[in-house]
């Protein structure tokens, strides 16, 4: 039995945002093989195109933290003939910078694209998804744990959790569930490329590891396939919940601080 057989999205479109890499293409390929049409967006034209082709699905050009790109979403779909019954708000980044080297850019990089990002593209899309639609937006487990440096992307990801569950209760009359999947560690090119020297990452990497119960990183499709099902109706009486998916080191080791050499 494929882990896919436990629902039908048949007939279903899902758009990913962020979809041309790592977690966002793995939710993709997850949804697509239930039979959902998945449409995927990103910024970078190449990269998206290869990974619309790789999961059968449809690739639209779009930067998750631009307002009048996310304004334009409705009319790109409208080009495809579709509306979403499933929306995964994946767009995101990380930079590690200490206190000392904390820039308002790269503070508001983080908010634009993981925070005012997901909450306008559900504004510009609220009124397409039908009843018995699904949002699922991407926290982290970083809400609960801490690490040197990671001021912004924190902050940002526990306003995010924040989202969503505002945005569950606003969109529980219209019967669209919204969630949240919190991975944690996971093996992606985030982790490697927040801007921290190698060293450092590769110190923080192996304090990590010892620290989940389960003593590894995840991988992208096991996040993928969370999303999958927390977006389908095999979730239906599920709303304004964040699933953590992270070998346990939010539910075991709460609120560790991993200090600075």
């Amino acid at each position: 039995m494929k882990d896919t057989d436990m629902t039908d999205l048949t007939g279903k479109t899902a758009l990913v945002t962020g979809g041309s890499s790592g977690i966002g293409l793995a939710a993709a390929k997850f949804l697509a093989e239930c039979g959902a049409t998945a449409i995927l967006t990103g910024r970078d034209e190449k990269k998206l195109k290869t990974a619309a082709e790789d999961v059968g699905g449809k690739a639209i050009v779009s930067d998750g933290a631009d307002i009048a790109a996310i304004r334009a979403l409705p009319g790109q779909l409208d080009a495809h003939g579709a509306a979403p019954d499933i929306l995964i708000l994946n767009a995101g980044f990380a930079r590690f910078q200490p206190l000392a080297h904390q820039t308002e850019d790269d503070f508001d990089a983080q908010f634009d694209v993981l925070v005012k990002g997901p909450l306008f593209t559900v504004q510009a899309l609220a009124d397409r998804i039908p009843e018995g639609g699904s949002i699922v937006l991407i926290t982290g487990a970083i809400n609960d744990f801490f690490g040197p440096g990671c001021h912004a992307y924190g902050a940002a990801k526990a306003a995010a959790a924040n989202l969503t569950r505002s945005l569950a209760q606003e969109m529980a009359p219209r019967g669209v569930r919204v969630n949240a999947v919190s991975p944690g560690p996971t093996e992606t090119m985030l982790y490697a490329d927040t801007g921290m020297p190698k060293e450092a990452y590769k110190a923080q990497r192996t304090t990590l590891e010892h620290l989940i119960p389960m003593g590894c990183f995840g991988t992208a499709e096991e996040m993928g396939r969370a999303i999958a099902w927390i977006a389908s109706p095999e979730a239906g009486f599920v709303t304004g919940h964040e699933l953590a998916v992270d070998g346990g080191i939010t539910a075991f080791t709460p609120m560790w601080v991993v200090r600075p050499e």
